[in-house]
């Protein structure tokens, strides 16, 4: 639908933006659209793309790649546009967040990428994660979900619950990064056997490893070195062992050792090129 509405053009869904309308603007073509002008529906739909595609990014990282994303954001913007009262006085970006919305969290329940949820449920999974953003989660589980309840006004007992839903399910045939034939599957090392060149890079790849450990938290180094048996523990331990000796909850660990191999995939970008 998206790409179709472009086709003729060849655009990106950025390049396709226009400069956001006045309110008097905005108006005028919404009376024009509502009476079949093209055109004028057309216009709306340019004008407001840059909205949507920002506010597509709330949800990155629930199992859509962010192209799909952007896409059912726009669709969410058209549907808006489609349906919207200029009679009431309001603005199409006030309507187009609802639409939008409804159109990345129901395709984002059919990816299963995490269990099944109600699009209402998934709605609040969603806010979770996004006051997640907002506030210092370097404390106990406890304070991290009291945080939360104050946040998003949701009660103690319901945020711990959809903590522990939002765990991931990851398929071993999974594509790698879009490559055909290249599965997770296929990419796991090999620890029984090494070339020598494999071996030089695993101990460069290792020093660099040590070096970027010291710029994470104090809790995100130690629970990097539980899980991978890095020093100085000489074994790697599972996120329910982890979760155990620290006294905190799997989902709880699962979190901040995300949080920590994404500050060390930014430090060690330059190593991967």
């Amino acid at each position: 639908m998206v790409r179709d509405f472009f086709k003729s053009e060849g655009e990106s869904l950025y390049g396709a933006s226009l400069a956001p309308l006045s309110k008097t603007e905005e108006l005028e073509l919404a009376k024009l659209a509502a009476n079949g002008d093209m055109q004028a529906r057309e216009t709306l739909i340019r004008a407001n793309i840059r909205y949507a595609l920002s506010y597509a990014k709330t949800f990155y990282g629930h199992g859509l790649s962010n192209e799909e994303v952007n896409e059912e954001a726009v669709i969410g913007l058209i549907k808006a546009i489609d349906h919207f009262d200029y009679t009431k006085g309001n603005k199409v970006i006030t309507l187009a967040k609802m639409y939008i919305m409804n159109e990345i969290v129901s395709s984002c329940n059919k990816s299963g990428y995490i269990q099944r949820q109600s699009d209402e449920r998934l709605r609040m999974i969603l806010k979770i994660n996004k006051a997640m953003k907002k506030i210092n989660t370097d404390c106990s589980q406890d304070q991290l979900i009291c945080k939360l309840s104050v946040k998003t006004g949701f009660n103690q007992k319901l945020i711990s619950e959809l903590l522990e839903e939002t765990l991931p399910c990851v398929s071993l045939d999974e594509a790698v990064n879009g490559e055909i034939g290249e599965s997770k599957l296929s990419i796991l090392p090999d620890t029984v056997s090494y070339t020598p060149e494999e071996t030089a890079i695993y101990h460069l790849q290792k020093q660099y490893l040590y070096e970027n450990l010291g710029k994470l938290d104090i809790l995100e180094k130690q629970i990097i070195c539980m899980l991978y048996g890095l020093k100085p523990y000489k074994r790697p331990y599972s996120l329910a062992e982890i979760g155990k000796a620290l006294g905190e909850s799997k989902q709880y660990i699962h979190y901040i050792k995300q949080r920590a191999l994404e500050k060390l995939k930014d430090n060690m970008s330059g190593l991967a090129a």
